[in-house]
């Protein structure tokens, strides 16, 4: 039988995380798979070892692993879940931790976020739109996308096949990762933490 995969699908608001927190906890599942880079795998397992959640996050900074641009946002909407770690691996002692994320899609998507900055201020400051260079940006911006989402599909497709039943967190407005999973012989179930949110971003 094909691994059946949940996805918990859910904005990047910390308010939706700690609700993603709570449903980890009634799920059943024999592998949870966390959509934060796959070089934080080894401080997730650390986390639910027991480790002070202060230290795990030191040496994610110090190590550089999150980029210091969006590091201090990610920890905020990221920290229900990596809190929920530890208790969680209590309670389901056997469930396989993994992260799937591409290691350098939140570099290159840091790097992207700074230039959309810029162009944003040139506008305001010259009160002129630069199309050309806003549709490059954008264009940019869904090809990394689009790539990442093909890496971690065939990335979790290859783990979650190994499990007859796993939860995978995935964000709202990415519907290319579900269809690949699909694609690639995973049967997937939706949950939407945040049904209203994804009923905005396709108005």
């Amino acid at each position: 039988m094909p691994a059946v995969v949940t996805l918990i699908s859910t904005p990047k608001l910390r308010r939706s995380h700690e609700k993603t927190a709570q449903y980890l906890g009634r799920l059943k599942y024999e592998a949870l798979f966390l959509n934060f880079s796959r070089e934080l795998e080894e401080y997730i397992r650390l986390l639910a070892e027991g480790l002070p959640y202060s230290h795990v996050i030191a040496e994610i900074r110090r190590n550089r692993l999150i980029p210091e641009a969006v590091v201090g946002n990610w920890e905020y909407y990221a920290e229900p879940i990596l809190k929920k770690i530890e208790n969680l691996k209590n309670a389901k002692p056997n469930v396989s931790l993994h992260c799937y994320g591409m290691p350098a899609y939140e570099h290159i998507s840091a790097q992207l976020s700074v230039k959309i900055a810029l162009q944003t201020f040139r506008s305001m400051t010259t009160g002129k739109v630069d199309v050309k260079a806003w549709r490059s940006l954008l264009e940019e911006e869904v090809k990394i996308s689009l790539e990442a989402s093909e890496d971690e599909a065939e990335w979790v497709s290859s783990r979650a096949s190994k499990y007859s039943r796993c939860a995978c967190i995935s964000e709202t407005s990415n519907p290319v990762f579900s269809e690949r999973l699909k694609e690639m012989g995973i049967k997937v179930k939706i949950l939407n933490v945040e049904p209203e949110y994804l009923s905005l971003i396709h108005i």
